[in-house]
């Protein structure tokens, strides 16, 4: 498991994961990025069957926290698991 704590500036740690609910396919995104001691998160969900016009049916979030602790806490209300957050690279929901 990564050690979300050591999130250096400007690192982003996420992931994206398929959920099947009540039979319906889903994809989420969850991510945490640090910038000038802020903590953005990132939340995305979407029905897979509407992955290519996401713009109309998604729901997409960001949000600002003081803490890495605060920001875990809101992203993992929204359904994400910390053990899976990792480093991101080269793909940037920010």
């Amino acid at each position: 498991m990564y050690n979300y704590k050591n999130i250096k500036n400007n690192q982003a740690i996420g992931y994206s994961q398929e959920k099947i609910i009540n039979g319906v396919t889903y994809v989420y995104e969850y991510a945490i990025k640090k910038q000038a001691n802020i903590f953005k998160t990132y939340f995305f969900c979407v029905e897979k069957k509407h992955i290519d016009n996401f713009d109309e049916y998604a729901q997409e979030e960001i949000l600002k926290f003081n803490t890495i602790e605060d920001a875990l806490f809101h992203i993992k209300k929204k359904g994400a698991n910390e053990n899976l957050l990792k480093p991101m690279k080269g793909v940037s929901f920010f």
